[in-house]
This record gives structure tokens, C-alpha cells and sequence, in this order.
């Protein structure tokens, strides 16, 4: 039984290359998929990009989608994105993170990480700046994971952390202890296996645009090409030639 198309499931990481300017064709997207796998190693091994042709009929496809269905996977620019993707009032937090981007040598933030980073700053404009940006990378990469319990898991994890305020005080922080332990809902941390499609899929969506990354990744980045997945065990950075290590 031959076995069902899969070639839709790349499409995540399409649309991020697709918006790019000037777009890449499907020759250059071909490319940077397969430099994506690569940079996997061993884990990638079994897994093999789609054909140019298939690339080339999908783009023909993606570009018919709506503009604000791949506003998402564009960085983020001032003043031309307020207004429009984003609201203006959401300016201070989206500085913070260009800012923080522009010091630790990396391209301006996705939009819609920005967006979620400034909702996660709202909520909680206090908490630590590590702490916002790691849940505002995860709840970003959740819009488009798959619908498993562990993904769910996730949300749950971050809403515990964001209604007990635990780096507020120590009594925040026991409250927040004694939630974790009695709704048995996961502490917060940046460490987590998000699922997209499938966990190679969804390494090669995260080296290509970025998403999932730590703070703790992103401070390791002096140059990057694409970006990397985060990890306990760590993965091997893409840099650019001569950028520093």
C-alpha cells in the first residue's frame, strides 16, 4: 500500500523562507531544506526533503494564502509593521526584544514572536526578561504544533507559572511550588520537546526560522544562519563562515 503524501507537513518551514525578500525559488528553498537536515546529523538521516517540482508546485499554492496568514513568519520592522500586524501600543515591549536581538547579534525577532512576547509582558511585565521571552517562544511555536497532550501540557505549564507570579517573592514562589505539586501540571522551563508534525520535522521548522529557541540558545548565537532548536543536550549551531565562535 503505497504509503500517504507527507509534503504538506513541510510546508511551515516553506512559508518562512517564502516571505523573504527577494523569495527564494524552489531551487534555493530546496537548498536551504536540505542544509537544514544536515546540520541534524544522524537524527535527520531517514528523513529527505520534498523534490524541487513538489516545492515548485506547493510555493504556486502558499502564495495564494491571504497576507496576514504569512505576516507571521516575517521579522519584525518599525514602524512599518504598527498598525497593521501589530498594535502600536505593543512598541515598548517589541523594542525590548529588538534591542536584546540587535545586542546578542542576532536578525530582528519573527512578528509573531514579538506579538506573543508583548502579550506575555502585559500579563506579566515584572517577571524576568528570560522568563517572557522563553514563554512567549514557546506559546509562538504552539500556534502552529500539533494538537498532542504534550503540547497542551505546555500551555498548562505556562499559565500555572504566569497566575502564580513565582519570581514576585518567596511566598509567590511557595504558593507556585505547592500549585505545581498539587495539580501535578509541570514546572516551567525552557527545556521542552515541542511537537509540529513529527520530531525531525520539527527540528528542521526550528533550525530554519528560529522557534522554540531559549534565551540560553539565543545567548550562545554571536552570527547564525538560521537558528537552532534548544535542547538539555545542546545541538550543533549553523554559523556563518567566519562569524565568531
Amino acid at each position: 500500500m503505497p504509503r500517504p503524501r507527507r509534503e504538506n507537513e513541510w510546508d511551515e518551514a516553506i512559508k518562512s523562507l517564502l516571505v523573504e525578500k527577494p523569495p527564494p525559488g524552489p531551487q534555493a528553498i530546496e537548498a536551504r531544506l536540505k542544509e537544514a537536515v544536515r546540520s541534524m546529523g544522524s537524527k535527520a538521516d531517514k528523513l529527505k526533503p520534498p523534490a524541487r517540482r513538489t516545492i515548485g508546485r506547493r510555493l504556486a499554492e502558499l502564495r495564494q494564502l491571504p497576507p496576514e496568514e504569512l505576516e507571521r513568519y516575517r521579522r519584525f520592522r518599525w514602524p512599518e509593521n504598527m498598525g497593521v500586524a501589530l498594535p502600536w501600543e505593543a512598541g515598548p515591549a517589541a523594542f525590548e526584544l529588538v534591542r536584546w536581538n540587535s545586542e546578542h547579534g542576532l536578525r530582528p525577532p519573527l512578528i509573531a514572536l514579538v506579538r506573543w512576547f508583548w502579550r506575555v509582558t502585559q500579563l506579566a511585565p515584572d517577571a524576568p526578561f528570560q522568563k517572557r521571552y522563553d514563554a512567549a517562544s514557546q506559546l509562538n511555536t504552539l500556534e502552529v504544533a500539533a494538537a498532542v497532550p504534550e503540547n497542551e501540557a505546555i500551555r498548562r505549564s505556562i499559565e500555572l507559572f504566569l497566575a502564580f507570579t513565582p519570581w514576585r517573592s518567596k511566598a509567590d514562589a511557595a504558593a507556585y511550588k505547592g500549585a505545581v505539586k498539587r495539580t501535578k501540571i509541570a514546572a516551567f522551563s525552557p527545556h521542552v520537546t515541542l511537537r509540529v508534525t513529527d520530531e525531525s520535522l520539527a527540528d528542521v521548522l526550528s533550525v530554519i526560522t528560529g522557534w522554540g529557541m531559549s534565551v540560553r540558545t539565543a545567548r550562545e548565537l554571536a552570527d547564525y544562519v538560521t537558528g537552532v532548536t534548544d535542547s538539555p543536550g545542546g545541538k550543533k549551531i549553523m554559523r556563518k563562515k567566519g562569524a565568531p565562535q
